[in-house]
């Protein structure tokens, strides 16, 4: 039900704040919201929500945020995990650790769908000095396959040229198996609108606000 849930455990001498592991079911097991409400996870220096070597889980209605560390959601090793209307947001962490609010490792057959997704970034790039870094993103998926992100609005609200932001989607080392995904019809929203010289390496502004930059498929 509504409340903030930020309580933590050791397990395997790591913290977690919701940790499953080893979950195989027929019939899915469905982690979800009372209905009409939101419950907020923000377990403090840890994941949000951790899910390993599992298969057939659904995740649905959370609100998934900061003092949440690393990834908002975080799933590893799994099949058929479904993520629906969640809101993950202001999660903070080391880039190095590629960052993300949603974060799939070796996801197979995986449905991400009908969720909002923002500001989830390295807050200080300490370790770079401060520069940019490639290494925080909305959502980031490592190898896997016939994963489906879809129907989700995924924005960051600070200036996209500023160093201390984060990128949206990010697919990184593929594996050799030849498995495919499907990102469609998602929402993409940008701070700021710039419109590169000819003439120069410069970007200029040339609106402000918040716009649609991107529904498509790829």
């Amino acid at each position: 039900m509504n409340g903030s849930y930020s309580d933590t455990f050791k397990y395997d001498q790591s913290t977690f704040g919701m940790f499953f592991r080893s979950l195989h079911p027929t019939t899915p097991i469905m982690l979800k919201n009372y209905p009409g409400h939101m419950p907020t996870f923000n377990a403090p220096g840890t994941l949000g929500i951790h899910l390993l070597q599992s298969s057939n889980f659904i995740i649905e209605g959370f609100e998934v945020t900061a003092p949440s560390y690393g990834a908002g959601i975080f799933i590893a090793e799994v099949t058929n995990v479904t993520i629906r209307n969640c809101w993950v947001h202001d999660i903070d962490g080391r880039d190095n650790n590629n960052i993300a609010g949603v974060h799939l490792l070796t996801s197979y057959n995986g449905h991400v769908h009908h969720n909002r997704i923002n500001d989830n970034y390295d807050r200080t790039n300490d370790d770079t000095g401060g520069a940019k870094t490639a290494n925080s993103r909305n959502m980031v998926l490592f190898n896997g396959g016939d994963n489906r992100i879809v129907y989700n609005v995924i924005y960051q609200t600070k200036d996209p040229l500023d160093d201390v932001t984060g990128g949206g989607i990010t697919y990184k080392h593929r594996g050799d198996d030849d498995k495919t995904f499907e990102v469609a019809y998602n929402y993409f929203w940008s701070k700021s609108l710039y419109e590169h010289q000819a003439s120069s390496n410069d970007c200029v502004r040339i609106d402000s606000g918040f716009h649609a930059i991107g529904s498509g498929t790829a």
